[in-house]
């Protein structure tokens, strides 16, 4: 193999390394928290949010609920102030990727915002919205 070829192919798998390391990364940045089920509805605990050795707080983490058809991502904008939003498309009924402050949908492009709206289609209707209230240390996202 000539010396530009092997750099060629060389610099190709770095990048394609990279890209898929910087994926993975993204994914496992965010925490996933298993729900208890309680008194009106799924708890869980607001240290969740907590990031350890710091004086700061997570965005989001996803909550994981038995028996529930997809996760339930939880958006943290204040100590007293939590959007849950279920992570299935309203499009099809995909399951959601978290890409930032958007969930997006990866069988057909749809895209929402951090509050459940829909920012891109085809979807056309907002995320189901679960209301969050507050028992102690517990967040408590209701069952409905």
């Amino acid at each position: 193999m000539e010396r530009r070829s092997f750099l060629r192919l060389s610099g190709m798998g770095t990048c394609a390394a990279a890209t898929g390391m910087l994926s993975l990364a993204g994914c496992a940045s965010i925490p996933h928290v298993l729900a208890t089920a309680g008194e009106g509805g799924w708890r869980v605990r607001k240290d969740a949010f907590a990031i350890e050795g710091k004086d700061s707080f997570r965005r989001s983490i996803i909550v994981e609920v038995q028996g529930l058809e997809a996760p339930v991502i939880v958006y943290r904008n204040g100590d007293q102030d939590h959007i849950a939003l279920l992570m299935r498309c309203t499009h099809k009924n995909a399951e959601l990727n978290v890409s930032g402050d958007q969930l997006t949908c990866p069988a057909h492009g749809s895209a929402f915002s951090n509050s459940g709206a829909v920012l891109e289609g085809p979807a056309s209707q907002p995320l189901k919205r679960f209301p969050v209230t507050y028992a102690g240390e517990d967040l408590v996202i209701a069952t409905q």
